[in-house]
């Protein structure tokens, strides 16, 4: 009788520890969800031109083998909008674990490569307008972000500012000599 009972225990352990092994693997599988509110780093508002509102953004999710698990591209944002949120529901398998989360926005006028991470990465401000000049009046001016999150199993709700990419600046040259005329050559 003593050894039925071992024999009771020993399988109800066995069991047991089955049961919780199961379940801490199902646990890693859990879907998550993401809200992702994007705001501008500062609300003065002035242009588009100068980064200070939103125009098309697009968003990554890269997974730590820097793969890209998700995303959505080319949201368009009017009205002069400084913040928008992007929403990846269950339909996009996030899986919980450690992230990066990149952004970028008002890349209508940049040559923007997004097929993949490395591409991704690789991305550079071009000029539009075929000379050397990126920060041309007329380019709208980039902005982006790259955040590492952690999504939990269920609703996960995340904000992050994004920021101009470059920076522009005007030079003035103004000739007070009078008579001595000035020449520029670069």
């Amino acid at each position: 009788e003593m050894k039925d009972i071992r024999y009771i225990i020993g399988c109800l352990l066995v069991w047991l520890v089955s049961c919780q092994q199961h379940e801490v693997v199902n646990s890693m599988e859990e879907l998550a969800e993401l809200t992702f509110k994007l705001d501008l780093a500062d609300g003065d508002s002035r242009a588009l031109v100068d980064g200070d509102y939103l125009d098309l953004v697009s968003v990554f999710i890269v997974d730590g083998n820097k793969n890209i698990v998700a995303s959505q591209e080319n949201i368009t944002v009017a009205n002069n909008a400084t913040e928008v949120e992007v929403t990846f529901g269950k339909s996009y398998n996030l899986k919980r674990g450690l992230h990066t989360l990149m952004a970028v926005a008002n890349h209508r006028t940049l040559t923007f490569t997004k097929n993949d991470y490395a591409a991704l990465m690789g991305n550079q401000v071009h000029p539009t307008d075929g000379t050397d000049n990126i920060s041309s009046k007329n380019t709208v001016q980039p902005l982006s972000l790259m955040k590492e999150i952690e999504l939990h199993a269920g609703n996960n709700q995340i904000e992050g500012e994004l920021v101009r990419t470059f920076a522009r600046f005007r030079i003035e040259v103004k000739n007070n000599s009078g008579s001595f005329p000035l020449k520029i050559n670069s």
